[in-house]
């Protein structure tokens, strides 16, 4: 059975991500069109190329 977080416990957590990605540095745009091959679609204009 999974666990159901609170909302506070949610909120929690969510500063934690959003902190995490505020702090690592940018996407390179080979990294976005590896990801952009990995979930099969095409990566934001001007970030990367296929």
């Amino acid at each position: 059975m999974t666990r159901q977080f609170t909302a506070s416990e949610q909120a929690e957590w969510d500063a934690v991500i959003a902190a995490e990605v505020a702090a690592a540095p940018p996407l390179r745009p080979d990294q976005l069109t590896r990801l952009a091959a990995l979930f099969d679609c095409e990566p934001p204009a001007g970030r990367g190329a296929r």
